[in-house]
């Protein structure tokens, strides 16, 4: 009996340290307020596995609320699994989760070997997921492109029968992103779109330095060629802000005229094709950056093709993956992403949405390299010019 009343008033006292430590922000909403403080408390081991939660009835009277507000910040606890009802018994603080399964997600379409974004990103990923004893379930969507917007049912029941604990989405249309964000297990993914939980890689963050660079040496135009759609992460337009800052003049981009990226194997042909429609007319730009790395090789073919030297009768800022490399027989300038640093955000936002943590959006910059050149030879030179 001493034993049962020790434990009543054990559950009572955290109680009352629960609602005590409540300190509200006037001129803030409730609700996400209520969330982050309940959820602060038992991401950093302050409530431990078990803990008994004060009713709603007892929250809304200590912090002068509304039954709604408390039910709306305890059910998002709940949809993460941070928290536990028992009807008749109560809430509880759950228990800790750890990431110990995760899917990999990516459409055909993008895999063209280990040299590209996507191939290399995977070998980091698994990589990483590896040293850190975590099992990995890949899944290829083999599906034509016109199914590839509804679910995949295999993965649905996967998902469903909690098989996987999370998703790490390395490349998806938007389509196939709308159906990969509503499973029923957190999903870290790489997207431009305006969705929670997301890896953002933002190419423009060098964008300034490199203006400010060419600026230095005399330009005064320069002009985008992207394989990818216009508005790409707002590339072209940050591109034309970030130019006119630096006192440059953009000419018209060129960019992929379709919603999704071009598929890897005609990005080449697209960078290829784009330079030499921008080198048959005048004026011609001053420099010219090039995105993604797989255009940048068909806008070198071009450039060797017609013998321009460079930087002498152009200078060129591409864009390049720090750990692939990109072969580059001329003196160009880089906005270098590290596919790395990638895969790491990745697997940390996987194992943080697992843990019940919410809105957790990773940003990954690129860093401006001026001139650097590899060496080519002859034949390497005529290689390029043949391709």
């Amino acid at each position: 009996m001493d034993s049962f009343v020790r434990m009543e008033k054990g559950v009572v006292v955290e109680k009352q340290r629960i609602i005590a430590g409540f300190k509200p922000c006037a001129g803030t909403p409730l609700r996400p307020q209520i969330e982050n403080y309940l959820r602060d408390l038992i991401k950093n081991n302050h409530l431990s596995a078990g803990t008994k939660l004060p009713t709603t009835a007892e929250l809304v009277t200590a912090w002068k609320t509304h039954p709604p507000i408390v039910q709306a910040a305890m059910n998002a606890l709940v949809k993460d699994r941070l928290i536990v009802r028992a009807k008749h018994y109560g809430t509880f603080v759950g228990q800790q989760r750890i990431l110990k399964c995760v899917a990999t997600y990516f459409n055909e379409d993008c895999l063209h070997g280990p040299d590209t974004f996507v191939g290399g990103l995977l070998h980091l990923v698994v990589s990483r997921l590896a040293r850190k004893q975590i099992r990995i379930d890949p899944w290829i969507d083999h599906r034509p492109l016109a199914q590839r917007g509804r679910p995949w049912p295999a993965l649905q029941e996967a998902a469903e029968r909690r098989d996987i604990q999370a998703m790490i989405v390395l490349a998806a249309n938007s389509a196939e992103m709308r159906w990969l964000t509503k499973l029923p297990v957190p999903a870290s993914c790489i997207t431009s779109n305006p969705i929670r939980n997301r890896v953002v890689i933002d190419i423009a963050s060098a964008f300034p330095a490199a203006m400010a660079e060419l600026f230095q040496q005399g330009c005064r135009s320069v002009q985008l060629i992207t394989a990818t759609p216009r508005n790409f992460e707002n590339l072209v337009s940050t591109f034309e802000k970030v130019a006119a800052a630096h006192g440059l003049a953009a000419a018209e981009p060129r960019y992929h005229t379709k919603r999704n990226p071009l598929p890897v194997p005609e990005m080449e042909k697209f960078g290829f094709e784009s330079f030499h429609a921008i080198w048959n007319h005048e004026p011609r730009p001053d420099a010219i950056f090039v995105f993604p790395d797989v255009a940048a090789k068909g806008v070198l073919a071009a450039i060797l093709q017609r013998h321009i030297r460079v930087p002498e009768d152009l200078k060129l800022v591409l864009h390049r993956n720090a750990e692939l490399g990109l072969f580059c027989p001329v003196l160009a300038h880089f906005i270098e992403l590290s596919v790395d640093q990638v895969a790491q955000s990745l697997v940390e936002q996987a194992e943080s949405l697992t843990a019940g943590e919410s809105d957790v959006t990773k940003v990954v910059r690129t860093t401006f390299i001026t001139s650097e050149a590899g060496i080519v030879s002859e034949a390497n030179a005529a290689a390029i010019v043949a391709a």
